[in-house]
């Protein structure tokens, strides 16, 4: 749990752009750790840079904007850019950072017990080893080859040898998106992430910001993703951003009333959102808040199940692997050791198989059951 009360603060910011335009107007915001905001805004309002700033690639405004101490903020741009030397597995596995440089050095400590040293020496080895292992468990370094598998399947990556300077818009975006969340950051800001993405791609990225623990500020023209992913929002418009209390379907009427009118078609403005009933508009917010309390809920079934079904799937590769060895003829010519040895490790496979089977029936059948109640 975050020990501070407020992930990010902004303090009367104000953002000119050159000839005099001021596009954001003394913002003062803030947010708590767990916030799921989606802005909303029109082409131009200031959206992208907010995130640009909140994200400290644009220093050059006025006013105050910081991240809570400690917190660290992860931003996906429009555009995101990847290391054209490094593979797309290389440049995933850059998000794992420090603790990649931790098991590099652990190993090559322990290369180094090869080597002729005196006692001090190898005090001191041990000595640093140690303080490594420590940092290693403590944030689970060990299985950095299966926390890269797991992100790059669940967010649907290119092959991990594939060239970066030749993927789509969609793969790149897929590929810096992974890079981020191994990041683990505390605050996640995605600028328009559904760029260039499929259907099966946007399912993804919305069910890796449900399973996100942190804030996520999230700027998208999709409202599909913004509705099942955010339980507040933001409108960025005249430089302000303000509490939006409607939701998509009110944002998709207050633009068409905007449109006709500014084409002549009606000649009143559309009524001011602080005029809309207050007893809907609340209605509609804890809609919004129960929906995103249901999502948050699911989510951690949803992972269990899907990593009972990776199970499941990874054992019967095993045995399929064990059975091709087994229908090799010379196995069954002389000393037979090995084929014991196989017929050992194809039993334990079955007994393996049929246990992660059960285990994933009755998950599937809790998320079945999750998922009725959630739709009452």
């Amino acid at each position: 749990m975050a020990s501070y009360q407020y992930s990010y603060v902004m303090k009367d910011v104000r953002k000119v752009y050159p000839g005099g335009r001021e596009i954001l107007k003394g913002l003062t915001l803030s947010f708590l750790p767990t916030a799921k905001i989606g802005v909303l805004g029109a082409n131009g309002a200031g959206k992208s840079t907010l995130l640009k700033i909140m994200a400290g690639k644009d220093k050059d405004y006025s006013g105050e904007a910081w991240a809570a101490e400690g917190a660290r903020v992860g931003y996906l741009e429009q555009e995101p850019e990847l290391d054209p030397k490094l593979t797309v597995e290389e440049n995933v596995m850059a998000g794992l950072g420090e603790v990649k440089d931790l098991v590099d050095r652990f190993n090559e400590l322990s290369a180094k017990f090869a080597e002729p040293m005196d006692d001090d020496e190898m005090n001191s080895l041990l000595a640093e080893q140690g303080e490594l292992q420590e940092k290693i468990d403590a944030c689970n370094g060990w299985e950095l080859e299966r926390t890269i598998e797991i992100a790059m399947d669940a967010l649907r990556c290119p092959p991990g040898d594939a060239d970066v300077t030749k993927l789509s818009g969609g793969e790149r975006r897929r590929v810096a998106l992974g890079r981020l969340l191994l990041q683990k950051p505390d605050i996640l800001l995605l600028d328009e992430p559904t760029n260039h993405l499929d259907v099966q791609s946007r399912q993804a990225l919305i069910q890796a910001i449900n399973s996100f623990a942190g804030a996520v500020v999230i700027v998208s023209h999709d409202p599909h993703v913004i509705e099942l992913t955010a339980d507040r929002l933001w409108l960025v418009t005249d430089g302000s951003v303000t509490a939006y209390d409607g939701d998509m379907e009110d944002y998709r009427s207050l633009l068409l009333g905007k449109r006709k009118s500014t084409n002549g078609a009606a000649k009143e403005e559309p009524a001011p959102i602080a005029t809309v009933s207050a007893a809907p508009l609340a209605d509609r917010k804890e809609q919004r808040r129960l929906a995103a309390e249901r999502r948050k809920a699911l989510s951690p079934l949803r992972s269990k199940l899907q990593r009972a079904e990776k199970n499941v799937a990874r054992l019967e590769d095993e045995k399929a692997k064990i059975v091709q060895a087994m229908a090799d003829p010379a196995l069954y010519d002389g000393d037979n050791g090995k084929l014991v040895d196989l017929q050992r490790q194809h039993g334990y496979l079955d007994r393996d198989i049929a246990a992660a089977e059960e285990a994933w029936l009755a998950l599937q059948e809790e998320w079945d059951a999750a998922e009725a109640v959630a739709e009452l």
